[in-house]
């Protein structure tokens, strides 16, 4: 299965101009779960995503995994590795397993597409 990565540049710009405290994080992280845990994977996208770009490890892993399973968006394994890729940077715990498993299910062709992505 094949997938487009989507732009997120104007995004992570947008969203990194509202900076998160750890402390606020981790009641957003919270919220996010509770989003989760009721089915509501947009909603868990829209509360995980700012953390996400904002460096904070639970929600990348949580966010790659959503990309990879397609919970509240398309399936996007390119989207799912680089925010997997990022929590494995920072040790989270299920983030480099979750990265081998992706890496596995991917096709040739979505490899080289990482390859292609702009990396900070």
């Amino acid at each position: 299965m094949t997938s487009t990565a989507l732009g997120s540049s104007d995004t992570e710009s947008k969203v990194k101009d509202s900076s998160v405290s750890e402390r606020d994080g981790l009641g957003f992280l919270l919220e996010g779960l509770m989003a989760y845990q009721e089915n509501d994977y947009q909603k868990a996208m829209q509360i995980w995503m700012p953390l996400a770009i904002n460096g904070n490890a639970t929600a990348q892993y949580n966010v790659g995994v959503m990309y990879a399973r397609g919970e509240g968006v398309h399936v996007d394994y390119i989207q799912a590795h680089r925010f997997l890729s990022r929590s494995a940077e920072q040790n989270y715990v299920n983030a480099t397993e979750a990265l081998e498993e992706l890496e596995a299910a991917m096709v040739a062709s979505e490899l080289d597409g990482i390859d292609a992505q702009v990396r900070y």
